[in-house]
């Protein structure tokens, strides 16, 4: 068992959980927000999750699969298309 390795962690962990301390602070010491504050604050919320989970899923996930299958995946091609093409909202210039 590496320790040195295991301090590091702990300490990267405590520091991740301060930071996330500092960041809730102002939510909890300010007053009731807008109703348009709020919606700008989901807004972003929902955009940082929406390009964390592109990033950090949908990327490494596409790679593996490429390696794994050794080409292009064509059920995985096919489902995607389908549902793409099902939603018309999908793409605004069509």
């Amino acid at each position: 068992m590496n320790w040195v390795d295991i301090g590091w962690g702990t300490f990267a962990g405590a520091c991740t959980g301060f930071a996330t301390l500092l960041g809730a602070l102002p939510a909890l010491l300010s007053r009731r927000p807008s109703e348009t504050q709020q919606n700008m604050m989901l807004g972003f919320a929902a955009g940082v999750m929406l390009s964390a989970s592109y990033l950090s899923l949908i990327v490494p996930a596409t790679a593996f699969a490429r390696r794994r299958s050794r080409g292009a995946n064509p059920i995985g091609s096919r489902t995607c298309t389908a549902t793409l093409t099902a939603d018309p909202g999908w793409n605004s210039a069509g």
